[in-house]
């Protein structure tokens, strides 16, 4: 007898081959399981789970094989196996904190596939010990080429995104940048007041991205819209409300949260708010994600840590604040506290997810708490609608959605639709024709019309309709005579309202958002890219005007369109750019 996996007839020995078949047949799943995930399911939560699972059972198929089945010299079943964790477990230690986010999804990605297809290209002499040090080589190659890496997060695609770890982020270039032109209240400003054009809040007065009563400029393809003013920003997914000459939004600037007021005329910082804290995640970046609300001279503002600010709009004074965290003891899930402030009756709501207190409302004037209903956390806002007649305030969460009286509080229906385990809605329900709603959801759960009636105190349900092939994530849908415009997971679509049936698709704006221009009935659409289209909001086929590169970076933000200025803005960069007509 001779070393392992070697056999002796007649005083001659015989090695047996490497199974390499094993090998390529592994190889051959993890990668047609991939890319059959990426066909099937896009934007959905199996691509999603496939892509990170994937590689961890193609990694323990490959061990087992390679320990058990393959027919290796005992050389190279046991030291193999050692070097690659012994280099996994250099690349922990020495590893940028970030990318820990994508070992799964592509760090051992890269290693299983070296390690296959290696073998399978040098692994026919089972003594060699080419093989194995090869390997070790290429473990190291690999492994120290991801150590170089620093991780900045996912598109709407999923797809990563990747920067030298030595580098400055595009917040550190924004503080390293700043000038403090202004350091809080400005004495005697004048009272803020609301006027006709401009945009309150969220997706707008009735936050249903629909502006009505103004008119742009619409010969983009000739004349693109010219640039006001653009400069750099501190991180943050919200939008902007814009009341005359000044636009708040809310950033994130270092170790402190901010709410920042700008000159809508230059750009130029006139105060700024700023708590101390920072919300940070991997996936999506740092900074806090819901939009300031203006109403009666005040600015309400929600922070992902859950600071609930009460400003005044002239001069950034603190009129009230709450911390929502401390004060219902619930700490942000994933993406941090998301709800941007509804202010209506007298009360400002927000969402807390706290079970049996998930929307909270405070008395708008002096943040006394009012009332405190309902289960369920959502990343979505709170939404004020009037369905048969009845005023309410609209809860989207992972079970569906719930309505409660504006003024006490008090539960008035309950619809249940869930998400997967793990998944939340994001998106505003749409109301249509005064007794119906519509909600959506990512991850192929899709989007259904619901016809609300009532008899008396009770309330009745019917669907009218399902569909499967629109998935809003986070990427909200405008309505408009009849069809519904809007992003299914990344890609831009057309449905008809009346059976849920797709009228057209367009994949040139990744996962970006919309607003729609009722009277003009146009759409625009701030892309993924920070690209910016004007579109026809019509159901016959797709017809874009025109478009340009407005600013640069990852755009998640809802743009703005105010006293004629289109206004956008992302993770890195604010613009305004003038669309007079």
């Amino acid at each position: 007898m001779t070393e392992v996996g070697t056999h002796s007839y007649a005083n001659q020995t015989v090695t047996p081959k490497p199974r390499l078949w094993i090998g390529a047949v592994i190889l051959l799943l993890l990668w047609s399981i991939r890319t059959a995930a990426e066909l099937l399911f896009p934007g959905r939560m199996e691509r999603f789970l496939t892509l990170i699972y994937a590689p961890v059972v193609g990694f323990l198929a490959t061990l087992i094989w390679w320990v058990g089945f393959g027919r290796f010299s005992r050389f190279n079943r046991i030291w193999v196996p050692v070097y690659f964790f012994v280099c996994l477990g250099l690349f922990w230690f020495l590893k940028h904190p970030s990318t820990k986010l994508v070992f799964a999804y592509y760090v051992l990605l890269s290693l299983v596939t070296f390690w296959l297809i290696f073998t399978l290209l040098f692994g026919r002499d089972q003594s060699s010990r080419f093989l194995s040090r090869g390997l070790l080589v290429g473990f190291i190659v690999i492994l120290g080429a991801w150590c170089l890496c620093r991780f900045e997060g996912l598109n709407g695609a999923a797809n990563v995104e990747l920067a030298w770890r030595w580098g400055q982020t595009a917040e550190q270039r924004f503080m390293a940048g700043l000038r403090n032109d202004a350091n809080g209240a400005t004495p005697g400003a004048a009272l803020i007041s609301a006027s006709s054009g401009d945009f309150t809040g969220f997706r707008g007065a009735f936050r249903d991205g629909r502006i009505s009563g103004q008119n742009i400029r619409t010969d983009w393809d000739k004349t693109p819209p010219k640039q006001i003013w653009k400069h750099r920003i501190g991180p943050g997914w919200g939008s902007m409300a814009v009341i005359g000459d000044r636009l708040y939004t809310q950033e994130q600037r270092a170790e402190k949260e901010a709410v920042v007021c700008y000159s809508a005329e230059t750009g130029k910082q006139i105060w700024i708010h700023e708590d101390g804290t920072r919300f940070d995640e991997e996936i999506a970046g740092a900074g806090p994600r819901a939009t300031p609300t203006f109403d009666d001279g005040k600015i309400y503002a929600f922070g992902a840590k859950g600071i609930l600010n009460c400003l005044d709009a002239a001069t950034g004074s603190v009129i009230w604040t709450r911390n929502i965290s401390k004060e219902f003891e619930v700490e942000p899930q994933m993406w941090g506290f998301c709800a941007s402030p509804l202010v209506t009756h007298g009360l400002v709501t927000v969402i807390t997810g706290k079970p049996g207190k998930s929307v909270a409302a405070f008395n708008a004037k002096t943040g006394q708490p009012a009332w405190a209903v309902g289960d369920g956390w959502s990343y979505g806002s709170t939404h004020f609608a009037k369905i048969d007649g009845v005023e309410l305030i609209i809860t989207i969460t992972a079970d569906g959605m719930f309505a409660n009286d504006p003024t006490t509080g008090k539960a008035i229906w309950d619809y249940k639709w869930s998400m997967p385990t793990g998944a939340n809605r994001v998106v505003q329900p749409a109301i249509l024709d005064g007794n119906d709603l519509l909600i959506g959801g990512a991850f192929g759960v899709g989007t259904r019309r619901i016809h609300f009636s009532r008899n008396g105190e009770k309330w009745n349900t019917g669907d009218l309709w399902t569909t499967r092939k629109f998935n809003p994530y986070y990427n909200d849908f405008v309505i408009h005579n009849g069809h519904l415009y809007g992003f299914d997971n990344t890609v831009f679509a057309c449905v008809n309202l009346d059976k849920g049936v797709g009228k057209w698709r367009s994949h040139d704006y990744g996962a970006g958002q919309v607003l729609l221009l009722a009277d003009q009935d146009v759409l625009i659409i701030a892309a993924e890219t920070g690209e910016v289209a004007l579109v026809d909001a019509k159901p016959d086929a797709h017809h874009e005007i025109g478009r340009f590169q407005a600013i640069e970076g990852k755009t998640w933000n809802h743009p703005v369109v105010a006293h004629g200025k289109l206004f956008v803005r992302n993770g890195t960069e604010i613009a305004a750019y003038d669309v007079r007509k």
